[in-house]
């Protein structure tokens, strides 16, 4: 996907000119990966990345359930930045249940790693604690190959 950024403007009220139209093409400011992992040879977790110019969206699920591999459910939200007042970044939930901390945390721990503004949404439902740890390790591990 292309898009034209730069153009100029034709003056159709004189033929006679010489009117030239330039085009610039640029590279799309995101990028969207799909990728999965297999905790345990039982539970597959699905991730979502989009890529920004400043910022990373992460996905993290339990279930896909359309066809088409789209996201089927958002129940959390938590986004994170680095600021240069503060060595810990700022946190907040902008989505779901401010109880359900897995979010925050990895948001938190990818915007220090990273240096970006990080949003998490983390919807994996397992009574497995491990599969949050393997989660980040296996994200962590993939943004590695992509940033």
């Amino acid at each position: 996907m292309e898009s034209v950024t730069n153009y100029n403007e034709i003056n159709i009220n004189n033929p006679s000119e010489n009117n030239e139209l330039k085009l610039n093409f640029v590279k799309p400011k995101i990028n969207i990966y799909n990728h999965t992992e297999i905790f345990n040879d039982t539970d597959i977790i699905y991730y979502k990345i989009m890529i920004l110019t400043d910022s990373v969206f992460v996905w993290i699920g339990s279930e896909l359930v359309n066809e088409r591999n789209n996201i089927t459910h958002l129940n959390n939200l938590a986004m994170s930045m680095k600021t240069k007042f503060s060595p810990i970044p700022i946190v907040t939930t902008l989505l779901g249940n401010t109880l359900e901390e897995i979010s925050e945390h990895m948001s938190s721990r990818l915007s220090t790693k990273y240096f970006k503004q990080v949003y998490v949404s983390y919807n994996i439902n397992s009574n497995n604690p491990d599969i949050s740890v393997f989660a980040e390790r296996s994200l962590v591990k993939f943004l590695k190959t992509i940033l």
